[in-house]
């Protein structure tokens, strides 16, 4: 019996899960992704299958560029089935048949996170703050630390980029191999707090640098976004999930702008009130 080994490309609205990594007892990405696989005949057991992600998203978090990869006997994977055992806010719209030893998370090249976030003063000072984390740095203080797990705080940032999307609207897109947990959302609170003139960019070099200690909480989870992670092949695309997903999202964001018209004429009114 021949085994294959798939990779998946999965993209995901995570503002309704606990997080992507299976937990018991909570609606995560992942459950809902192991169970259509299973119903689909892809794999018995994702243990045995060898199952394994490239990035662990929290809680909150959404993504188009996540990864899975595992082993089956299914000499080809039909896209439309598995994806008609999902909800409509978790897509898998690539695969790609790999290497046997491939894993998603060791043989990245590069990750790109994007972390979204309401900002009204000048973008330049956003962009003057960004360039503190460019480079190798130790993030130790500046990340949430794992206690089954012991790692190297090191890591090291190729690019960051800021940009506006809409007029209060900031996108800051992070460029590296791997990032640690909280890792970006902290490093974003940073970076509005020095845009803020909050803290200083001193203060900042002195935690990197570990000579000093702050307590930076980390930006809500869901302002992020795992845009895409990079390997050394092209992944085959679905081009009818594309089109799906972007009817999907096209309706997301009616909602939420006749939420946000909602919101503000409750708060239009309040204002009345107060007058």
């Amino acid at each position: 019996m021949n085994l294959y080994r798939w990779a998946l490309k999965v993209g995901y609205l995570g503002w309704k899960y606990s997080g992507f990594q299976r937990q018991p007892n909570r609606k995560t990405i992942e459950n809902m992704i192991i169970e259509a696989l299973q119903k689909e005949g892809v794999f018995d057991d994702y243990k045995k299958a060898k199952y394994n992600f490239a990035s662990r998203t929290d809680k909150g978090v959404s993504a188009i560029g996540q990864v899975i990869s595992f082993n089956s006997t299914v000499d080809k994977i039909i896209l439309p089935k598995v994806n008609r055992l999902l909800p409509e806010d978790i897509w898998i719209f690539g695969y790609k048949q790999v290497a046997d030893n491939f894993n998603p998370r060791k043989d990245a090249i590069e990750k790109h996170y994007r972390y979204l976030t309401i900002y009204e003063g000048d973008i330049s000072a956003l962009k003057e703050a960004a360039v503190i984390f460019k480079g190798t740095h130790d993030f130790k203080n500046l990340s949430k630390r794992d206690r089954k797990r012991t790692e190297n705080t090191i890591r090291n940032i190729r690019k960051i980029e800021v940009k506006k999307i809409y007029p209060n609207l900031v996108a800051i897109d992070f460029f590296g191999k791997s990032f640690l947990w909280e890792q970006i959302r902290r490093m974003v609170r940073v970076i509005l707090n020095i845009a803020n003139e909050k803290i200083s960019t001193e203060e900042i070099r002195e935690v990197l640098e570990g000579k000093k200690a702050l307590d930076i909480k980390p930006m809500p989870g869901e302002g992020l976004v795992l845009m895409d992670i990079r390997y050394n092949f092209d992944f085959v695309y679905d081009e009818k999930m594309l089109k799906y997903i972007s009817k999907k999202i096209v309706e997301t964001i009616c909602r939420h702008y006749t939420y946000y018209g909602i919101a503000k004429a409750i708060k239009g009114k309040i204002e009345e009130l107060i007058a």
